[in-house]
Parts: structure tokens; C-alpha cells; sequence
């Protein structure tokens, strides 16, 4: 749950400055855009629905293991790539 919250968190915060960029006309490079848009798209925080849907709890050191990590980024990324309007 508390992984939930800190996306929680981190996606109204991403949310309310791809607002403000978009209010100011700003375009990004890729790799900010990229961690910008992986913050807005609010994949993490379904992907921590779904572990607590199914009485899941990641330990830590699943979850930040490198290994992970990177298939966890692949899957956000191709959610978010296949969702851009």
C-alpha cells in the first residue's frame, strides 16, 4: 500500500506539471519526457491495484531489484507509448 501512495503522490504531481508545460508551450526532449510521462500515465499506481487486488505484496528487494526494474519500465513504457494522443 504504501508503494500506492507514493505514486499516489508522484502522478498528481506529474500530472499538474504536464499541465503547466502545456500551458507554457514547452516541449520536452525524450528523456524527460519519458520519465515525465511514465509519472502521468498512472500505470504504477494500477500496477499496485493489482498487487493489492490479488493479495500480492512485493518485497523490496523484488522490487528493486535491477532485473525487475527493467521489465517493470518496459511494461509501463509500452502502455503509455501505445496510449499517447
Amino acid at each position: 500500500m504504501r508503494r500506492f501512495v507514493e505514486h499516489s503522490v508522484s502522478y498528481c504531481k506529474a500530472v499538474a506539471k504536464e499541465a503547466e508545460l502545456r500551458e507554457r508551450g514547452c516541449t520536452l526532449d525524450i528523456e524527460s519526457y519519458t520519465k515525465l510521462r511514465r509519472e502521468f500515465c498512472s500505470v504504477q499506481f494500477c500496477a499496485d491495484l493489482f498487487e493489492y487486488g490479488h493479495g500480492l505484496d512485493l518485497p523490496n528487494a523484488v522490487y528493486d531489484n535491477n532485473v525487475f526494474r527493467q521489465m517493470y519500465w518496459a511494461g509501463v513504457d509500452m502502455i503509455y507509448l501505445s496510449n499517447v494522443s
